[in-house]
C-alpha cells in the first residue's frame, strides 16, 4: 500500500459522508410503504433537521476526519525536545 493510501481512503470518506449527509437533509420528511395490490402507505415523519442528518454519513465523516488528522500527525515534523541538566 502506498503511503498516500491512508490520506486518499479517509478523504474520500470525509466526502462521502459529508455528501451522504446533505442528501438527506434535502429528503421530504415522508416515508412510502409499499402495500398490497401495488397500493402504497405514505407516513408523515415531522422529524427535526438534525434527526434527518444522523445516517451513515455521521461515522464516515467522522472516521474519514480521524483518518486525515491521524496521518496528518504522522506526517507532522517531529522536533526533539532537548532535556538540559540541572
Amino acid at each position: 500500500m502506498s503511503k498516500r493510501a491512508p490520506f486518499l481512503i479517509g478523504f474520500t470518506l470525509l466526502i462521502a459522508g459529508l455528501a451522504r449527509m446533505y442528501v438527506e437533509s434535502q429528503v421530504t420528511g415522508t416515508l412510502i410503504i409499499p402495500g398490497c395490490l401495488g397500493s402504497d402507505f405514505t407516513v408523515h415523519l415531522d422529524v427535526p433537521i438534525w434527526r434527518r442528518l444522523h445516517c451513515w454519513g455521521c461515522y464516515a465523516s467522522t472516521a474519514g476526519a480521524a483518518l486525515v488528522a491521524y496521518v496528518a500527525l504522522q506526517k507532522a515534523p517531529r522536533h526533539p525536545v532537548r532535556q538540559t541538566g540541572l
